[in-house]
């Protein structure tokens, strides 16, 4: 009964914190954005995590960075993959290889959310996904432009398109 009664509280906490992350490292200069994840990515004692080698922490980088996701989504804006690679890091400790950045994409999307999560996640120089993106969508059973699949994640979470 106590956790159902919780249930609401601990959800707006994590939706606060989540937008609160994304505020912050999405207030970041792109410049400086690259340089501390380049900074994380380069530090050799901090390990690297995967679904494999650290299952938990893999999951819990997941949702934080699914989290702020929707946050910047929320916002009506996207989100750079240094800012994801951030994010992974302050959730666990741990840094999230550009190796496993597109299997992470991936595993943010929802099937119940109706659209690509995914799709607001940009490169700073480009402004768009990555390589990896259009092959995954079209796989996925998605097929519209960029721009449209962009727009259809800010209408379902609640964001100014």
């Amino acid at each position: 009964k106590l956790a159902a009664e919780a249930a609401p509280r601990l959800a707006e906490e994590r939706e606060a914190e989540a937008a609160e992350r994304m505020r912050r490292l999405g207030s970041l200069a792109p410049v400086e954005a690259r340089r501390r994840a380049a900074a994380v990515s380069k530090d050799q004692r901090v390990e690297a995590m995967g679904p494999v080698k650290t299952p938990r922490e893999w999951a819990v980088a997941c949702e934080a960075i699914r989290e702020a996701a929707i946050a910047a989504a929320r916002a009506g804006q996207t989100i750079t993959y240094e800012a994801i690679h951030l994010v992974a890091y302050e959730a666990t400790g741990l840094k999230l290889s550009f190796r496993m950045n597109g299997r992470m994409c991936m595993e943010i999307n929802r099937g119940e959310d109706g659209c690509l999560l995914s799709s607001i996640i940009v490169r700073t120089d480009t402004g768009r996904p990555g390589d990896g993106f259009e092959p995954f969508a079209r796989q996925s059973g998605f097929s519209d432009p960029l721009g449209v699949l962009q727009q259809a994640v800010f209408r379902h979470f609640g964001g100014a398109a």
